[in-house]
């Protein structure tokens, strides 16, 4: 109890102690050196009725300033106990002096068993050296510090604790005020957050987070990559700074509408780099919501698809140009073929069903090449990477028709084989007209063979007559 408080004595009546105090050394009361009237006497016993009630109303406040104090001092260490942190004193030598519930609750031990114990003791081996530093900047400054460390429980389990230090005087001894906050959820979240933030910096897309009202805060070295633009040029900027003439609005409005309604947005828009290029993203935008459920931030995934998109767009050009009307067929590095086309189904009769999985031998009349030509046919494709030539081919019904055939090899960026393109056409037509041809030139060639032969036969009956005529 604090010695500035009203001592138990003092609840004793006051005359018997004003009589007491009044009392001389030696016990004698100096003599009267005169008669009081009554009327003095009287006022003077009024006088001290008076007093003797101020007193007693004064001693009355003291008391009931003494109860208030004792029971604010309950209510501060009431208030102390149900601190979310901990307090704890100790002393000089390192031994815990006071310690609250939260304290107690934080090492897993009973109030009193805290008492007395060496700090050190809650202190994790491997910051020891932390909670010695703390110790000695305290001491040689005086003001406050503060330290991270790892503290054990009874159970030997550590976890994290922000220490706040001041050293002061108390009951004439310098002792130290520790403070003790558990961040433990507070270091797996910065340990979460590196993790991911070194997460974000390897993945191979793009990635941005920007404010509910867009504004970017954060890019990866994807989205720099991507961009070509610098984190500098890029933080604070809303999304639509790569936008341009050529970015279709109708995706830009689907993109703000899901901005707007805080939902997601998934599609794919023509964006520009920092040098006026092109590019087209595959964007993919989240929102992210806090505790309470309220928008905090949204997370943009950017994937340059540019070489698909022009891939798709060979593709689109490729299947147009593969309807022609020359039979055309796709094959394997087995030769089997994987797409034939309307016009290749035409010439052989063959469906599409029938001729995927079969090879060029489908097509082979027998008797007509031998094994040797084929065998030369192949070894100049693989040779030269094409080949041309007239081949004879056979239907589905069996019918056997001259063709012009060409194959191709088909290789990847590092030069290996992925496939064959062939082509047929059908010269029916043109070796039929052929033949015609030759018919008619036969025809002519016999005609003019007889007009000779008639006219050289005439003329050597004419020379004959001249020489049976001459010989008269």
């Amino acid at each position: 109890m604090n010695s500035s408080f009203p001592s138990a004595n003092a609840e004793q009546p006051l005359r018997p102690r004003a009589d007491i105090a009044l009392q001389p050394p030696d016990g004698r009361l100096p003599a009267y050196s005169g008669e009081l009237s009554p009327q003095a006497l009287q006022a003077t016993i009024q006088e001290l009725r008076v007093s003797q009630n101020a007193l007693e109303l004064q001693n009355d406040e003291l008391r009931r300033t003494r109860d208030e104090l004792a029971a604010s001092q309950l209510t501060l260490s009431d208030f102390d106990d149900l601190a979310p942190v901990g307090h704890c004193t100790v002393s000089a030598a390192g031994l815990i002096l006071q310690a609250n519930l939260t304290a107690a609750a934080l090492l897993g031990l009973p109030r009193r068993a805290l008492l007395r114990q060496p700090i050190t003791r809650f202190i994790g081996a491997p910051d020891q050296a932390i909670y010695f530093r703390l110790g000695q900047q305290v001491a040689d400054t005086g003001a406050p510090q503060v330290c991270e460390l790892r503290l054990a429980r009874r159970d030997g389990t550590l976890f994290w604790a922000l220490i706040r230090a001041i050293t002061m005087e108390e009951g004439g001894a310098r002792v130290q005020r520790l403070v003790l906050s558990d961040i433990t959820q507070r270091k797996l979240l910065e340990a979460t957050l590196r993790v991911s933030d070194s997460a974000l910096k390897a993945v191979s897309q793009g990635v941005l987070i920007t404010t509910p009202d867009q504004c970017i805060i954060s890019v990866n070295d994807a989205f720099v990559s991507i961009s070509g633009y610098s984190p500098s040029e890029t933080l604070g900027q809303n999304c639509r700074f790569l936008q341009g003439p050529l970015t279709d609005p109708r995706a830009v409005d689907a993109m703000r509408l899901a901005l707007k309604n805080s939902a997601e947005f998934a599609g794919e828009i023509l964006n520009y780099r920092k040098d006026g290029s092109t590019f087209w993203n595959e964007l993919t935008i989240s929102p992210v919501r806090d505790e309470q459920g309220q928008l905090a931030h949204f997370i943009g995934v950017t994937r340059d698809i540019t070489q698909r998109k022009q891939a798709e767009e060979v593709m689109r050009i490729a299947a147009i140009a593969f309807e022609c009307q020359e039979a055309l067929v796709v094959m394997d590095v087995e030769q089997k073929f994987l797409r034939v086309n309307q016009a290749f189904i035409d010439m052989t009769g063959y469906s599409q069903q029938e001729a995927l999985g079969q090879t060029p031998r489908l097509l082979r009349p027998e008797g007509r090449h031998t094994a040797a030509f084929y065998d030369s046919v192949w070894r100049d494709i693989h040779n030269t990477g094409t080949w041309q030539g007239e081949m004879w081919q056979r239907r589905k019904n069996g019918e056997v028709y001259p063709a012009r055939v060409s194959t191709t090899v088909v290789t990847d960026a590092q030069g290996r084989l992925t496939h064959y393109v062939g082509s047929l056409t059908d010269t029916t037509a043109s070796a039929l007209q052929a033949h015609q041809r030759e018919q008619a030139e036969a025809v002519q060639r016999t005609a003019l063979v007889r007009e000779v032969h008639h006219r050289i036969k005439n003329n050597l009956q004419g020379i004959t007559g001249l020489l049976h005529q001459s010989a008269r």
